[in-house]
C-alpha cells in the first residue's frame, strides 16, 4: 500500500510539474520590428510668417508637404491644396498609396515640412515657396514607455504648425 501511494505521489508532482505553464511566450511582450506612416495631417499652420501674410490678406496659403529623413532625403512630398486654412476639423490630409516605411526603429527622425507654393503668383521666378513650419517626429520616441507603437501622434512646432502622423506598426 505504502508502494502504491509512493508510486501515485511521484506521478502526481511529475504530471504537476510538467503540466505547470510558467511564462509562456504567449505573456512576452510584442516587440515591433517597422512602422509605416499611411497619413500626415495638417491640423494647423501659422497665420503669417511673423511680417507678412503668405501670400495676401484676401488670399489663403496654398499648401504642400515634404517628408525628409534624419540624413535629408526626400521620403515624401504632396500635391498643392490651393487657398486652404487647415484646422483640427478640417485638416490638410495627405494619404500615401505606399506608406513611408522604416526598419530603424532607433535612429529614423521623419521631419514633416509644411510649405506655401508660390508658383500661382511667381510670373519672374523671385517669389520662392515659402516654409511654414517643420516638425520633426523622432520615431524611438513611440517606441517605448505606456502608450508604445501609438495608431498616431500629433506634434507641433511651437510655432504654429501641427501635425499628426498615422502610423501602423509591424
Amino acid at each position: 500500500m505504502k508502494t502504491i501511494i509512493k508510486r501515485l505521489s511521484v506521478i502526481i508532482v511529475v504530471v504537476l510539474f510538467f503540466s505547470c505553464s510558467s511564462d509562456s511566450a504567449s505573456d512576452a511582450p510584442v516587440v515591433k520590428t517597422r512602422v509605416k506612416i499611411t497619413r500626415i495631417d495638417v491640423a494647423s499652420t501659422p497665420n503669417s510668417n511673423g511680417a507678412f501674410y503668405w501670400d495676401s490678406s484676401t488670399d489663403n496659403p496654398d499648401l504642400y508637404i515634404k517628408c525628409y529623413d534624419e540624413i535629408g532625403t526626400l521620403a515624401a512630398s504632396s500635391t498643392t491644396l490651393w487657398n486652404y486654412v487647415p484646422t483640427s476639423s478640417n485638416p490638410f490630409s495627405v494619404t500615401f498609396t505606399t506608406p513611408i516605411s522604416t526598419t530603424d526603429l532607433i535612429n529614423t527622425i521623419l521631419k514633416v515640412q509644411v510649405w506655401d507654393d508660390d508658383s500661382d503668383n511667381n510670373p519672374t521666378g523671385l517669389n520662392p515657396n515659402d516654409k511654414m513650419g517643420e516638425v520633426p517626429f523622432y520615431i524611438s520616441d513611440y517606441t517605448t514607455g505606456t502608450n508604445k507603437y501609438p495608431n498616431y501622434a500629433v506634434k507641433g512646432d511651437g510655432n504654429g504648425t501641427v501635425v499628426t502622423l498615422y502610423f501602423t506598426w509591424e
